[in-house]
């Protein structure tokens, strides 16, 4: 949001920076280089997550360890699979990844370790 001009010379003798504009979420003072805006939108903001709410991403930062993405694709947003998995599961019940581990046990095994199928005595 712009401000008067009388307002920003006010600024400017107070505290000696001619500040234009305030940011349209929080209201702080926003100083012409430190400005975002989105295209197509009127509004201006003080920060990211002013502009874009919690979910902001700082670019060549992982979002899961907040690790530094250097040496890795231009759009990437995890430094490995363990974090984007550690990151997308979150949210979600366990679903395991092979389909295994999602049939349930058949028949019970025996502590003995033998089947109780074989007749006693008939055998070596």
């Amino acid at each position: 949001m712009r401000i008067s001009t009388r307002r920003s010379y006010d600024l400017l003798a107070k505290h000696g920076s001619y500040v234009t504009e305030v940011c349209d979420r929080c209201g702080v003072l926003i100083h012409y280089m430190n400005r975002f805006t989105r295209r197509g939108d009127r509004g201006v903001w003080c920060s990211r997550e002013c502009r874009d709410g919690k979910e902001a991403h700082a670019p060549g930062i992982c979002r899961g360890c907040s690790a530094a993405l250097n040496g890795k694709r231009k759009y990437a947003k995890y430094c490995s699979d363990v974090c984007r998995m550690r990151q997308n599961g979150q949210d979600r019940p366990n679903n395991p990844k092979t389909h295994i581990q999602n049939k349930p046990l058949t028949d019970a095994i025996l502590t003995s370790g033998y089947g109780g199928s074989r007749e006693a005595g008939s055998g070596a």
